[in-house]
Formats: C-alpha cells, sequence, structure tokens
C-alpha cells in the first residue's frame, strides 16, 4: 500500500491539474466506448433538498457547528453517464456557504460495479465547512457483491492550495422489501477512511489562523499532515422509502470514529472535539 501511494503522489506531482482532468476524461471515453450501461438502466432526472445538523469529511469538523439545507439535482443517462450538483445552504447566516457540480460515468453488471468522476467545489471565503479548500476532486469507485456483504473501494485525488489523497474501503449491504407500490431500502455501512490532512490545516489559513468564527487553527508542521494514515472509522445506515418509484424519503445517521487528529493541535487537540461525531441527514426526492 505505501509503495502504491508513493508511486500515486509521484505521478500526481509531475502532472498539472488540467493534465489530470484530461487524462481522467480520455480514460474514460476510451475504457468505457465499447461498454454498456446494466440493461435495465434509465434515463432520469432526481431533484431533492436534505437537512444535515453539520457538514464532518474524514472525521474533521469545524469548530463552528453549520446546520445545512442541501438542496440537489442529478441527470443519470441510460448510458452510464451522469452529472449532479449540490448547494450548501448555511442555516446560522441564511447565505450559500458552497457546493459541487460534478461529471461521471457508472456501470454496473451482474455482483459488481464501478464509476469515476470529476467534480468542481465552490466556498465562500469564510466558510466553515472542513472541506472548504477542495476545488477539484478525481474521484472513483469500485463495489462487488459477495451476496452476504458488498465490498467497497473508494478512491479520491483533492486538489486545493494543498493536495490530499484520500482512500475510503469498507463493507455494505442492501436490505429490501416492500413492492411496486412502496420499498424500503435499508443499507448498513462500517467503512475506513485514510489519507493525508493538508485541507484541514488550508481551511484554517484561509479563515485566518482560526481567528474567525472557527478559532482554534492548526499548528502542525507540513511532515505530519501529510501523512497518509487512518482518519476515521464510520458507521452509517442510510434508508429510503420510495412510493410509486417516484417520490423518496431519505435518511442517514452517522458516526464517525477520529483517528489521528490531536496531531493538528488547536480545536483538534482540546477536549472540546467530539469523538464520536454524529451527523444525521434527512430529505425528500423526486425521480422524474
Amino acid at each position: 500500500m505505501t509503495f502504491v501511494v508513493g508511486v500515486f503522489k509521484t505521478l500526481a506531482s509531475n502532472m498539472s491539474t488540467y493534465s489530470k482532468l484530461l487524462a481522467l476524461v480520455l480514460f474514460t471515453l476510451v475504457f468505457f466506448s465499447g461498454v454498456n450501461a446494466q440493461e435495465d438502466k434509465k434515463t432520469t432526472v432526481t431533484v431533492g433538498v436534505n437537512y444535515q445538523n453539520n457538514l464532518q469529511y474524514l472525521g474533521r469538523v469545524d469548530s463552528v457547528k453549520t446546520p445545512l439545507i442541501v438542496p440537489n439535482a442529478r441527470l443519470s443517462l441510460k448510458n452510464g453517464l451522469y452529472a449532479e450538483a449540490d448547494g450548501y445552504l448555511d442555516l446560522h447566516s441564511g447565505k450559500l456557504d458552497g457546493g459541487y457540480i460534478a461529471v461521471g460515468y457508472e456501470l454496473s453488471k451482474d455482483k459488481w460495479g464501478m464509476g469515476v468522476g470529476v467534480s468542481k467545489y465552490f466556498f465562500d471565503a469564510s466558510s466553515n465547512i472542513v472541506k472548504s479548500d477542495i476545488s477539484t476532486a478525481l474521484e472513483g469507485y469500485f463495489y462487488r457483491d459477495f451476496n452476504a456483504v458488498t465490498f467497497n473501494i473508494e478512491p479520491s485525488y483533492n486538489f486545493g492550495d494543498a493536495n490530499d489523497f484520500v482512500l475510503g474501503t469498507g463493507l455494505s449491504k442492501d436490505i429490501e422489501f416492500g413492492d411496486s407500490e412502496g420499498k424500503f431500502l435499508l443499507t448498513p455501512k462500517l467503512y475506513l477512511w485514510l489519507g493525508s490532512q493538508n485541507f484541514v490545516e488550508e481551511h484554517y489559513l484561509r479563515k485566518g489562523n482560526g481567528k474567525g468564527r472557527g478559532n482554534g487553527g492548526t499548528t502542525v508542521t507540513s511532515s505530519d499532515i501529510n501523512k497518509f494514515t487512518l482518519m476515521s472509522v464510520e458507521a452509517s445506515l442510510p434508508f429510503s422509502y420510495t412510493i410509486h418509484k417516484k417520490f423518496k424519503l431519505l435518511a442517514e445517521p452517522l458516526l464517525a470514529f477520529p483517528q489521528n487528529y490531536k496531531m493538528l493541535g488547536g480545536y483538534y487537540a482540546s477536549s472540546a472535539y467530539p469523538n464520536p461525531i454524529f451527523i444525521i441527514k434527512a430529505g425528500v426526492a423526486y425521480i422524474f
């Protein structure tokens, strides 16, 4: 693992952001040009909105708790291409604090699936969202369903004032029951998230070394935050209820158990830092 990550970072350091984006797009077009998405896939448009009590990323949160309203939209084409967008409306300030747009490709066949995508983020300069330094992310996922459990792996490379490689891996299980009138879907998940954490320091530098509302900035040296390490152990239980295959009620409680965070100093080394972090999302969506 150390060798693979080292090779990845070496290659990444010698490529511009635009070269990486172009390489990903070319790879997607060439590799998937002759492959059809799953047989039952249809073109759909999904719009929705959800509430979440805060936004955590890899077991890291800002010292200011920021409840959010998140409007979202997604276009999924029959051939596997998709485009989506989210916005983060800060309920404390009443302003749009950030969001992202993304494009990518997904493929699923029988017991496995995969996807690649590019996400472009935007954030207010004074945002309290801890991932606010991320400007662009190259993302992917792969899963294999073994009936009893599904194995998942989710690599990504984040670009900002400093860059981070992130790897998520874990187990999940889809549990469905109901009929065409109404269907429940529960997906218990247990994940490990590993990566470097330059984004945390850059987030606080952007806010003025912790002198803003967030206060308590980081004091870590660059060698510490560049280490690829276990960052969070997370357990969640997303569930949804779909009515007539069109209207969805969704919720997701999540517990994140941060790891290796005290090295960041400041707020992260204090007794005020939450462990575990509890996040709750709840919302509605409509599928056209």
